[in-house]
């Protein structure tokens, strides 16, 4: 899933292409796709000092507000406080996308959804249903896991679909196994392992 996505993303063109990954372990971690995607927009590096990733996030925003909560959901500020509802996170976020999509098309890919806090997977679904008027695609790569804690994910929505990626048939593996080898000869065992 996650070589077709790169794949997509690599062909389009005049587009932003913004991608974020959840991780399956560590604290404080809920918004960290949208983290990864709102620096990367910004232009905000590691090697950044809180003061100049705060500035690099507010040139990019369309206003203080949005700023000051998509710094604070994406570790630019102090951690989301409880007086910071998820709601409001979900506006910034919204406003945000909508902002970058007046330059150009924008593509939001969020990987390992399976591994997302509820209100990662809550702000996902806040943008499917509230970007009506924006060029905006939203890419969410999961494993089927995904679907035991959210059943209806991507099924049921407006304009949204969700593909089911099943394993390879045993032919067409036997041909990536090869192409991947290249000119290396493997043993039978090694090959069937693969």
């Amino acid at each position: 899933k996650s070589r077709l996505a790169r794949e997509f993303f690599a062909g389009l063109e005049r587009t932003t292409v913004l991608a974020g990954r959840s991780l399956p372990f560590g604290e404080g971690l809920a918004y960290r796709p949208l983290a990864e995607m709102v620096q990367a927009a910004a232009g905000i590096s590691p090697d950044d000092s809180p003061e100049e990733a705060f500035e690099k996030l507010r040139e990019a925003c369309s206003s203080d507000a949005v700023a000051d909560l998509l710094g604070l959901a994406s570790g630019v500020l102090d951690t989301v406080s409880g007086g910071r509802r998820w709601q409001e996170i979900a506006w910034a976020a919204q406003e945000w996308a909508v902002s970058l999509a007046e330059a150009q098309p924008l593509v939001l890919g969020f990987e390992d959804v399976h591994w997302a806090e509820d209100p990662l997977l809550d702000l996902v679904e806040h943008l499917a249903d509230r970007i009506d008027d924006a060029p905006v695609l939203i890419v969410c790569l999961a494993r089927p896991d995904l679907l035991e804690a959210r059943p209806g994910w991507g099924g049921g929505r407006r304009r949204s679909i969700a593909i089911d990626l099943g394993p390879l048939p045993e032919g067409e593996i036997e041909v990536l196994v090869d192409a991947l080898a290249g000119d290396a000869v493997l043993p039978d065992d090694v090959r069937r392992s693969l």
